[in-house]
């Protein structure tokens, strides 16, 4: 059974509204990567984060963005008037529910291609439901575009069709450079067997080379013309993460995280069915993926599976891990799940449908609506009461590094000041050089957070003040980094105490606050306060 036309519309508008109505904020790469950059573009408000400086990024994904961006500022030069904030903030969280529903369409026909109609319905009702489908594939991570171009490009192997197939693996390639990965798999298996059996296709080896010389000249001269000067982004990326080992600053997790917790999670209710899967894989091969339409190569759930488990196993070798960061493979996980589903039985089948949509409906409220809601409220509560008509105002914040958005939340408002710590590693010299190693201002404001403000708004405190890996405040915030005390203050509840004598020194008091999460953990914590003067 087909999925009907209103069933595809209403999943639209779900992935549309979540998109634009969910007020949690996850990883800063959410921003950072994406909206601030192309705001920052266009209208050069705001500033560039340490990646962009080091060069370890390209600009493929932010140039969307900057699409959106040119294109509002376009209207409100023939209108001759400021756009609305809010338009700032919807249009780009639109555009990124269109990319979702784009992945829900395309890992339904790469499940209709493997495993037929029957299986790609249990896949579409699976990945419309997923929570954590929900959860991150609506939010502007650059992790999001590439599971949809990576689909598409397995989609365009399995139908056959080797041009846009590497075109996607380029484009993907192109955007995240650790997409290298899955692509690698996917073009050796292309190569080794053919059409014609298991013999090496040289024709489709000289298009993959010439593919890969058009996407690596096209990326560079983007990167270069958007950032001014000549690097190759995927170098850069390397030497930073692999050869110098400094993403160890933002959390390293062992090897097994991936198998053991990470994949998990994200497939929630539907492991049990992936568990199925990997038992049917072993099984002798069905004949049904040769009697799919499309599938020129006969490719079979079960290689999607394998393809997951490769690119999840290459990933484990590396030290920091995220969640989002294997989005791709969950979506390619879907079908052998969803195969595995349908093959049970149209009772089991639905039984299950029903309890993992509610399972995953619980999920996907708490992250997409509850969890980690302070930092978009408190930037749309200072974006309105601080309106353009008042005078400049400047507005700090004591929070984790870019946890919270940037000027393209506070479009036409009259904050012309918006400062926050930094996330790029500081080498420290210690005086043993086996506690030299790496610390953000962050890490430095967590051990040390009063006197950290001192230092820097009023020049004096204890400038020695450990901040961990033998660093100083003093070194971590050398005297060029002092800051004039701003009219706003934006900080976490748990340091409402540690704060007070200082607020109430400079004349400072809590005028609103946030709610956050239900669950602290560590500086994500029940509020985020807003101090400000009278």
């Amino acid at each position: 059974m087909s999925v009907a036309r209103w069933e595809w519309a209403a999943l639209l508008c779900l992935r549309v509204a979540v998109a634009c109505t969910q007020p949690t904020s996850g990883p800063p790469d959410e921003y950072w990567q994406g909206p601030e950059v192309g705001y920052y573009m266009v209208y050069g408000k705001g500033w560039l984060t340490w990646e962009w400086e080091s060069g370890i990024r390209s600009w493929l994904h932010p140039a969307m963005f900057w699409a959106v961006f040119a294109g509002m500022r376009a209207v409100e030069t023939v209108l001759g008037a400021t756009l609305p904030g809010c338009l700032a903030v919807l249009l780009p969280r639109a555009l990124q529910g269109g990319i979702a529903f784009a992945a829900d369409g395309a890992v339904y026909a790469l499940a209709k291609a493997c495993a037929g109609k029957a299986t790609a319905r249990t896949v579409f009702l699976m990945t419309a439901t997923s929570w954590f489908a929900s959860y991150c594939t609506t939010r502007t991570f650059s992790n999001s575009a590439e599971a949809l171009l990576t689909l598409c490009g397995v989609c365009c192997a399995v139908w056959g069709r080797d041009a846009w197939f590497l075109q996607c693996a380029g484009a993907a390639t192109a955007m995240r450079t650790t997409s290298a990965v899955t692509w690698a798999v996917v073009i050796a298996a292309r190569f080794l067997f053919s059409r014609r059996g298991p013999a090496p296709d040289w024709g489709f080896a000289r298009a993959t080379v010439w593919a890969t010389v058009m996407w690596v000249a096209a990326s560079t001269c983007l990167d270069a013309a958007a950032a001014g000067r000549w690097y190759f982004s995927p170098w850069e990326f390397l030497k930073f993460n692999v050869l110098e080992g400094k993403s160890a600053a933002f959390g390293v997790h062992p090897w097994h995280w991936y198998f053991t917790q990470g994949f998990p999670a994200m497939l929630g209710p539907y492991l049990p069915w992936v568990a199925v899967a990997v038992h049917h894989a072993w099984s002798p091969p069905s004949p049904a993926a040769a009697r799919c339409p499309g599938n020129p190569h006969g490719v079979a759930p079960r290689h999607l599976l394998a393809l997951a488990g490769a690119v999840l196993s290459a990933y484990s070798f590396t030290g920091h891990k995220e969640f989002r960061f294997v989005l791709p493979v969950l979506y390619l996980c879907f079908v052998p799940a969803g195969h595995a589903l349908t093959a049970a039985g149209a009772a089991t089948r639905r039984r299950w449908l029903v309890g993992m949509t509610v399972a995953n409906a619980l999920l996907g409220v708490a992250f997409c609506y509850v969890h980690q809601t302070g930092g978009v409220h408190a930037l749309t509560h200072v974006r309105t009461h601080y309106p353009a008509s008042r005078v400049p105002v400047a507005v700090h914040l004591l929070l984790p590094c870019y946890s919270t958005p940037g000027f393209s939340y506070l479009h036409g408002s009259a904050v012309d000041s918006l400062v926050q710590f930094d996330c790029a590693p500081v080498e420290t010299a210690a005086a043993a050089p086996a506690a030299a190693g790496l610390v953000t201002e962050h890490d430095c404001f967590k051990a040390a957070p009063l006197a950290v403000a001192r230092w820097l708004y009023e020049g004096g405190g204890d400038a020695d003040a450990a901040c961990g890996e033998g660093a100083t405040v003093a070194a971590v915030f050398p005297r060029g980094r002092r800051r004039a005390l701003p009219d706003v203050f934006l900080l976490s509840s748990h340091q409402r105490g540690t704060f007070a004598a200082f607020f109430a020194q400079h004349g400072f008091v809590e005028a609103a606050a946030f709610p956050n999460t239900p669950v602290p953990v560590e500086w994500v914590q029940h509020e985020v306060l807003l101090y400000s003067r009278p």
